[in-house]
């Protein structure tokens, strides 16, 4: 089963109501909590749903690839004696966003490394198809541009997105103890003690605005439309360091966030290093690699935003294009700045305090690694002794 599917009574006799399809996704197992679950499309309760609701298998057997090879998509199903708070759009939207974020954490690690990649690397892979069942039959679409009621089913044939790749062998893998730990949080906001809390609510916010900002750029794929998503990237991590009695949010927030995370095994001491200037003043302290690295991306999303001369240099690193793209390395830095912003929730020191811990976090390596490759270190070449200090 998936993350957090223990905490679901999985017997084909409960009732699910099917909310939302996502076409564009492939996944091997349920990723579940309480009450809601997206599920691979052979899943025994939403097969039992197309067994039992006529339009619910016209909408789910319709979808076609553009060479009219059948689709079987997943889809997201609440349990219908689900508390209203589960039910509401924040809810299911943020469960979705937990999904995405740490699959895609997962996905752009692997990416940096090799292209022969079998992971989704775009949030669109997990976007809602914009039609559902209504209420009264048919389908029902709910988009702002676009709201009609579908009652011919035999003339149904549902689109998938052309501008990602859709094979069955590219399925989202999310990375679990990042997922399992957002869960907690979701649940803390939804179901107990279900309160507005601040910290719980700039969590979610900021996971909405990183689902943006991990979109393909493939509407004209101009060098300023990279630009645009970089803006929202800062915009992201500004919301997860915006202190609650702050008016404003400044580029020190961030740097000081992502400056909390310690990393328990990297040999020599390559990410925490205070090696780089971070600030103008020459009074204030060095930065570490990841802070170095925002700086490159909050200078660059300035440099676009506010209408400087820029060149396609601007999208990386110390302007270097033989480095990782700051669109490809950015999840990674989001991925510490959660990481820190999480321990502060569940107050502990650190997300990794013993070797047994440090062995069971097979993720965070690839996450060191991806930065490391910034600065033309291979880990390989580290932990074989190759590389010398």
């Amino acid at each position: 089963m998936g993350v957090g599917s223990n905490n679901v009574k999985n017997v084909i006799n409960n009732e699910w109501d099917l909310v939302y399809v996502l076409p564009n996704l492939r996944m091997e197992e349920p990723f579940e909590s309480n009450f809601i679950s997206i599920t691979p499309y052979d899943d025994e309760r939403l097969q039992k749903i197309i067994l039992q609701n006529d339009w619910a298998n016209k909408l789910l057997t319709g979808f076609r690839t553009e060479t009219a090879e059948q689709i079987e998509p997943c889809t997201l199903l609440l349990r219908k004696d689900a508390p209203e708070s589960i039910k509401s759009v924040e809810s299911v939207v943020s469960f979705r966003n937990i999904l995405a974020i740490s699959s895609l954490f997962h996905s752009c690690c692997r990416a940096l490394k090799s292209p022969n990649l079998f992971e989704p690397s775009y949030s669109d892979h997990f976007d809602f198809y914009p039609y559902i069942l209504a209420k009264e039959g048919g389908f029902h679409s709910f988009t702002p541009a676009k709201r009609d009621l579908w009652l011919r089913p035999e003339k149904f044939f549902g689109q998938i997105y052309s501008h990602i790749p859709n094979f069955d062998s590219i399925k989202a893998k999310p990375d679990k103890m990042i997922a399992d730990r957002m869960l907690r949080q979701w649940k803390t906001r939804f179901i107990s003690p279900r309160k507005d809390t601040w910290k719980t609510r700039m969590l979610f916010r900021s996971l909405e605005v990183a689902y943006l900002a991990l979109g393909n750029p493939f509407r004209h794929y101009s060098l300023y439309e990279h630009g645009t998503y970089l803006s929202l990237w800062v915009s992201a991590f500004e919301i997860l360091s915006h202190k609650k009695r702050d008016m404003d949010v400044h580029f020190s927030n961030v740097i000081d966030l992502l400056g909390k995370y310690k990393w328990v095994r990297n040999k020599w001491n390559k990410l925490n290093a205070k090696r780089y200037k971070i600030h103008r003043k020459k009074n204030k302290p060095r930065g570490n690699l990841v802070q170095k690295l925002y700086k490159e991306l909050y200078k660059s999303r300035c440099d676009f935003l506010h209408g400087n001369p820029v060149k396609s240099s601007r999208l990386y690193p110390f302007r270097n294009e033989k480095l990782p793209h700051l669109i490809n390395l950015a999840p990674i830095i989001f991925w510490v700045a959660i990481s820190v912003y999480l321990n502060s929730m569940e107050k502990t020191k650190s997300r990794i305090s013993n070797k047994s811990e440090i062995l069971k976090s097979t993720s965070e390596l690839d996450y060191e690694e991806a930065l490391l490759l910034t600065k033309g270190i291979k880990l390989e070449d580290i932990y074989s002794g190759k590389r010398k200090k």
